[in-house]
């Protein structure tokens, strides 16, 4: 039996702001917490900005975001720095994360 492995995946996502509405995604894991300090994706909402961009999935584990290492990082934190990068005026997002093997390789763009 061969083993599902993760693999690291850039996803640059523009055009988004604060004012768009929120980004629809529950976090889950971080610092303290049984994943070892990783945070994943938990939940997405399906109207919400991640939900309509349809490239990240749950149980994604989010690596870095616009710069900001998500390893050994809070889950208040990384919510932060998720609010963050939504009010740069670059109204782009770059996200790092390590999906199962077999995820929509359309991922990296």
């Amino acid at each position: 039996m061969v083993e599902a492995f993760s693999v690291r995946l850039l996803v640059h996502m523009c055009g988004w702001t604060v004012q768009d509405g929120p980004l629809g995604i529950k976090l889950r894991g971080g610092v303290g917490t049984s994943t070892g300090g990783c945070i994943f994706i938990a939940g997405i909402t399906p109207d919400g900005s991640v939900g309509l961009y349809g490239k990240l999935h749950v149980g994604d584990q989010i690596l870095m975001v616009d710069g900001t290492s998500f390893v050994e990082i809070g889950q208040r934190e990384a919510t932060q720095a998720l609010h963050e990068a939504m009010q740069w005026e670059t109204e782009c997002i770059d996200v790092v994360v390590a999906t199962e093997y077999g995820q929509d390789a359309s991922l990296i763009m």
